[in-house]
């Protein structure tokens, strides 16, 4: 990604990004889990074994993404992406690299998914971009029981 850097999650890395991610990634957190940025951002590298930092030319947090095991399932994962505004200052950069770290997660998995919040419109655009399909929409999801879809890539 031209200006971006990606590398491995670092602890620090939760506490540069949470006050600076984009608000609907904020609300999709407080709808989804109940929580603030902060407690959720520190615990991805721990729940998450591939777990990635997007950094910025100057080295600056700018998002985190990766991949979690899906415990009921082992041949799916559950990929998540969180990021600040500057993560869309390149969006033909942004795409090109999220289908090729897309094409590596599957590899390794023979589905992924997860759910978004019906409010994530960016995000919602960008993952079909590169090559999920909104699977269900769930009227009541999460601790705020708001509207949310199921997205999924199934081999």
């Amino acid at each position: 990604m031209s200006a971006f850097l990606v590398r491995k999650t670092e602890p620090q890395d939760a506490f540069e990004l949470a006050e600076r991610l984009r608000i609907a990634d904020q609300n999709e957190i407080r709808a989804a889990l109940g929580k603030e940025p902060l407690a959720v951002l520190a615990r991805c590298p721990v729940i998450s074994p591939i777990c990635y930092t997007v950094v910025n030319e100057h080295g600056r947090p700018i998002a985190m993404f990766g991949i979690t095991p899906d415990r009921s399932d082992p041949e799916a994962g559950i990929p998540w992406a969180l990021g600040t505004p500057e993560l869309t200052s390149n969006p033909k950069a942004f795409l090109k690299e999220s289908k090729s770290w897309l094409k590596q997660f599957q590899q390794q998995y023979r589905k992924l998914w997860n759910y978004i919040d019906a409010r994530n419109e960016v995000h919602i655009r960008w993952i079909t971009r590169i090559g999920f399909r909104i699977a269900d929409r769930i009227e009541e999801f999460g601790f705020e029981k708001r509207p949310f879809y199921r997205f999924e890539w199934v081999r």
